[in-house]
């Protein structure tokens, strides 16, 4: 550190710092050690340079035009801002704008000349992994966010208590709240589905969805996890995808990244890796026509981070989960564990043709030209909220693996005196095909054989004889319907279907696995509180 530096303190420090490193050049040498900690402390003291550090990467703030092909398949609206790993191109643009100088020792003029950073040490800063002297980025913000301890974060530019950067384009005059109470709360609240009045939900509870759906941007950042929010319609037309773009337009002033549905699991993998590590806000899975299962959408509503390995490389990049997924379609169905990892929002009109409904007015429009008393009433609830101490209302039931979501997201709802969004989820359970396949199964299976432990093999060995009861056959369709293939009942997908439903309880009745004989699994259909 320069000595003119020493013996400052605080911003002082920090100014004489920043002032003292760009002036002072970098000399190359074989030292490739010595010039990467000299580079990287250069960067600690220039917060313009856009260089951050995120899954192990260095990565900058760019335009959604510089993004790699790999993100095509993600439609987001133009001059949106993404995350993008720095290049061997884009570094040493950015090394320049920090004043990180380089000069080699000129052997002829027997001093030291300008030049540019060598390639090699642009490879190894790329490759490092580790950058502690680097800014974290988390992500990108468009609007206002609450803080952990209450107070929020509304000045443009990086903040280093959230690691979030606040792009603020259009240049807001926020109005933000200062002490507010649970009567400004509760009229805040009002104030927000009056501009909503005219979207169709079905009851109190999907309304109260919709508005979780709004809040969770703005605490996103604060929770490991957060559901799926499941918009569905009988029919188009509705404003399904309206539904998914408003929390966007509200939080970036931009509609939503649409991302088409995966059509296999490795094709989902990717598409939301990629999401990932650009730092999307909201990505919906857009006119999803089919039962929607997905292992990696399950794996990523619920983990921290998700690790794959860079697009042309042999690095394995763990990214932070930290992106709100919605799914639109008609009649959407979720199936398996989807199902518990989210909220269904149902919107219903009382006409045949409900695209030709006509308003005085554009709802896109009118959330942009309202969005910041949006942004102020949604954290006018949550300051009113953590005001009065953050209390939980009486009543509310546990929602698994969304436990810190729910405090921060589902409490404010109900101590303003809105309906439970969870309310909504047993229609999740009625629409699932594998829910009512497993229904169908351990009906029959116990119809059949009680509570007694058996094996598949042994099933499928008294299915294959001339005389099959007719309770013996209603369990062969459905394990048909579970399992069958072309030439007849696969083993192992039906083993793999047990073992993923084991021990869930449907209509009273569960499947446990109670040991191996001979190397086979036995299993057993129990009727609870019997």
């Amino acid at each position: 550190m320069p000595k003119k530096v020493r013996g400052l303190r605080g911003e002082q420090y920090e100014q004489a710092k920043h002032e003292a490193l760009r002036g002072e050049a970098i000399q190359i040498g074989s030292d490739v050690a010595r010039m990467m900690d000299q580079v990287l402390e250069c960067l600690e003291a220039s917060p313009a340079a856009n260089v951050y550090q995120a899954n192990g990467q260095l990565v900058r703030i760019a335009e959604q035009r510089e993004l790699r092909r790999q993100s095509a398949a993600i439609k987001r609206q133009q001059i949106t801002k993404v995350v993008s790993p720095h290049s061997r191109d884009s570094l040493p643009e950015a090394l320049a704008r920090a004043g990180v100088h380089f000069e080699k020792w000129n052997a002829k003029e027997k001093e030291y000349k300008p030049t540019m950073p060598p390639r090699e040490l642009i490879s190894a800063l790329l490759a490092a992994q580790s950058y502690p002297k680097v800014p974290p980025l988390q992500g990108i913000v468009g609007a206002p966010v609450m803080r952990s301890d209450g107070s929020i974060f509304a000045t443009p530019g990086y903040d280093p208590n959230t690691a979030l950067y606040f792009f603020d384009d259009d240049e807001i005059a926020w109005e933000l709240p200062n002490k507010p109470e649970l009567v400004d709360a509760r009229a805040a609240v009002w104030r927000i589905i009056d501009i909503f009045e005219t979207l169709p939900f079905s009851t109190d509870g999907d309304r109260s969805v919709f508005l979780a759906a709004l809040m969770t941007p703005f605490i996103r950042h604060l929770v490991v996890s957060a559901p799926l929010f499941a918009v569905s319609a009988s029919t188009s037309g509705t404003g399904k995808s309206m539904i998914c773009d408003i929390p966007s337009l509200i939080f970036t002033g931009q509609r939503a990244a649409m991302m088409p549905p995966p059509a296999t699991h490795e094709e989902a993998d990717k598409l939301l890796f990629s999401a990932l590590l650009a730092k999307d806000s909201i990505v919906v899975l857009d006119n999803v026509d089919h039962p929607l299962e997905s292992n990696s959408l399950c794996t990523y509503l619920t983990s921290g981070s998700l690790k794959q390995r860079v697009l042309g490389s042999n690095t394995e990049v763990h990214a932070k989960a930290d992106l709100i997924m919605f799914a639109n379609g008609n009649n959407l169905a979720l199936v398996g564990d989807l199902n518990n990892r989210a909220l269904s929002c149902e919107l219903s009109v009382d006409t045949e043709r409900p695209e030709m409904r006509s308003f005085d007015f554009d709802l896109r429009e009118r959330v942009l030209n309202n969005r910041a008393n949006l942004v102020r009433d949604i954290l006018t609830i949550y300051k009113a909220w953590h005001l009065s101490g953050c209390p939980t209302p009486n009543g509310l039931s546990v929602f698994g693996r969304f436990e810190h979501w729910s405090r921060l997201v589902r409490e404010p709802l109900g101590w303003v005196g809105l309906n439970d969004p969870l309310e909504t989820r047993t229609r999740l359970m009625i629409g699932d095909p594998e829910t009512e396949k497993l229904e169908a199964m351990l009906t029959s299976w116990h119809n059949v054989y009680g509570s007694e432990r058996i094996s598949v093999a042994q099933i499928l060995r008294e299915l294959d004889t001339d005389m099959v009861s007719p309770e013996m056959q209603n369990l062969g369709d459905a394990l048909q319907d579970i399992a069958g293939d072309k030439v007849g009942l696969n083993r192992h997908r039906l083993g793999k279907f047990l073992a993923r439903n084991q021990g869930r309880i449907i209509n009273g009745y569960r499947i446990l696995k109670k040991g191996v004989s001979g190397k086979v699994s036995q299993w057993s259909v129990e009727l609870q509180g019997v």
